[in-house]
This record gives structure tokens, C-alpha cells and sequence, in this order.
């Protein structure tokens, strides 16, 4: 296995855990306590991340998981403010598994919904790294993330709706 490269970012937050932590997320926006849309949030170490947005793709067959209908390319900036070298592989990506719209990894090598291997790679101070990643996608269109800089850092929950289909 080459560890120059990986598929997505370590994805590990104990699903025990972020039961516990989403209800108490630090951002919120407004009508909701434990979500923040689309958009940034910033850590104390001076490490920010940012979900620009998301895409829909219609998976291919070999995609997998098998079977999924709806797919979206995440497009995810880290913003490293602090004053030391921030490792890309360091970010923890995971999802509220039980709650509707939850985010699940898609992979769809050479397919509509492909997303490419992000580079285990240092971003030094001042800099920013952008990747994109693919989820399976609920028919309502509804995604969320759980977004945390390193495993030891507060997490939080980014969520927004993306259309099921590209208009015409």
C-alpha cells in the first residue's frame, strides 16, 4: 500500500463520540443548535476548514456501495493559520451515522462521482489546501459532515442540501 497517498483523510470519529459531541458543536447557524451550513469554522490553533459546497453526480455501476442512486462531490478547504506545518492526514472526517442525511464515503473509480486520492502532504503557515471528496447522497438531497481538524479538536457538524440531479 503506497502511504504517499491516501483515499480520504483518516476517517475516525467513534460513532459513540459523535453522538455525544454534535448536540454541543461550537458553531451553529441561525434555527439550528447543532449545524453549520455550508460554510467555515475556525479553531483555536488557528486551523480552519471550510466546505465550499457540494456537486450531485449520479454514481456508476461499479461504485460502491452498490446500488447507490444519488451521489455529491464535497469540496472541502483547510486554511492553516497557526504557526507550524498542518498534515492533511491529520483531518478527521466522519458523519452523524443515525442522523437523515448522513454523509457515507462513495467511491466510483473512473466514474461520474469519482473523487481523486488527496496527497498526505503538509500545509504550511499561511497556506491553504483544497481536496474534494464524494458522499452517497439521500434522495432528499440532505448531507451532513463531521469536520474536526485533529482527533484530540472539537468537532463539528457541517450540513446543506444538495439538488439530486444537474439542472438541464
Amino acid at each position: 500500500m503506497n502511504t504517499d497517498r491516501m483515499r480520504h483523510p483518516t476517517v475516525a470519529l467513534a460513532l459513540a463520540t459523535i453522538a455525544g459531541v454534535v448536540a454541543g458543536c461550537a458553531s451553529t447557524t441561525e434555527g439550528s443548535a447543532d449545524y453549520t451550513a455550508w460554510g467555515h469554522n475556525t479553531w483555536p490553533d488557528g486551523i480552519s476548514i471550510e466546505v465550499l459546497g457540494a456537486q450531485p453526480c449520479t454514481p456508476s455501476s461499479n461504485a460502491y456501495p452498490t446500488g447507490t442512486s444519488h451521489g455529491a462531490i464535497v469540496s472541502i478547504k483547510i486554511l492553516n493559520r497557526s504557526t507550524t506545518d498542518y498534515r492533511v492526514r491529520d483531518l478527521a472526517v466522519s458523519s452523524p451515522e443515525r442522523a437523515p442525511g448522513a454523509a457515507k464515503l462513495l467511491e466510483d473509480p473512473a466514474g461520474p462521482c469519482d473523487s481523486p486520492l488527496v496527497p498526505d502532504e503538509k500545509v504550511p503557515p499561511g497556506q491553504d489546501f483544497t481536496f474534494t471528496d464524494a458522499y452517497v447522497l439521500a434522495p432528499s438531497g440532505d448531507l451532513k459532515l463531521v469536520l474536526a481538524p485533529a482527533h484530540s479538536a472539537e468537532p463539528v457538524t457541517f450540513a446543506g442540501t444538495v439538488p439530486t440531479s444537474r439542472p438541464a
